[in-house]
């Protein structure tokens, strides 16, 4: 899944105004001014295919990177060789984070599952940041909580949850960060995802379909309807995303400018 490394370029077809750039990623939005204004200068806009490898495990990370567009995944390798999404970073979120603290690699990988774009800046200087502006600590500790309630909730729907309640709630994080509801998806790749049988994700689908709620051609999801999907995932979905706009969302300012770096 992703295993192919695709080299980033600068990126240059995103949302542009005549005064620059317009960010789209939360945590950027919700930085102290100062913290910010530390931030902006170090900031370079990428491209990210999908596939692009933003991680590798065991490696030194190098990089940290503000999602704007697109979905990122975590993935942990198993002892077969299969790889399993633990985690999602859309423009919610940034990935390299744990390079702040003396985590200078990680056991996970990251690769793109879609095509997108970040902003993005190296350890040091992100750390050289962080280290001196205490509001953006606190905003990464806020973050930090709402990631590993994410984890909690993947284990305990792994644990407790029938495939179709999985499978609703892997569609409702991919939605939330792709509002137009278009996922780039085959079967196949989620039943990897989702560490299952495509067969068994094929028949949720199918279910899903017959409830209007999505429309499944080749490659392509498309959500049409959230409520017969959110009633499916139940209580599997909305818990990390509740505390997110609790402690996170409040924080943001209307959308920020940069200059085209």
């Amino acid at each position: 899944m992703g295993s192919r490394h695709q080299k980033m370029v600068v990126f240059t077809e995103l949302t542009m105004t005549s005064a620059g750039y317009l960010i789209r990623n939360t945590l950027l939005n919700a930085a102290s001014e100062s913290s910010f204004g530390s931030l902006r200068g170090a900031l370079q806009q990428v491209n990210l295919p999908s596939g692009t490898v933003l991680i590798r495990a065991g490696e030194k990370t190098t990089h940290v990177f503000f999602i704007e567009t697109g979905i990122a995944s975590n993935l942990l390798t198993m002892t077969d060789g299969r790889d399993v999404e633990i985690l999602q970073t859309g423009f919610e979120g940034l990935i390299g984070g744990h390079a702040v603290s003396a985590a200078a690699s990680t056991p996970y990988r990251t690769v793109m599952a879609t095509d997108g774009a970040a902003l993005r800046l190296s350890v040091p200087e992100f750390h050289a940041v962080v280290r001196h502006h205490r509001t953006l600590q606190q905003m990464l500790e806020r973050y930090a909580y709402c990631r590993e309630l994410q984890l909690a909730q993947l284990s305990v729907s792994c644990l407790s949850h029938r495939l179709n309640v999985r499978v609703a709630r892997w569609l409702l994080m991919c939605r939330d960060r792709m509002p137009a509801g278009v996922l780039p998806f085959t079967h196949d790749f989620i039943a990897r995802c989702l560490g299952t049988r495509r067969a068994g994700v094929t028949n949720e689908l199918h279910i899903l379909e017959g409830m209007h709620a999505i429309k499944a051609s080749r490659g392509v999801i498309e959500i049409r309807d959230a409520q017969p999907i959110r009633r499916v995932a139940g209580n599997s979905y909305g818990l990390p995303e509740k505390e997110y706009r609790r402690l996170i969302l409040p924080l943001a300012k209307a959308s920020r400018k940069i200059s085209v770096n």
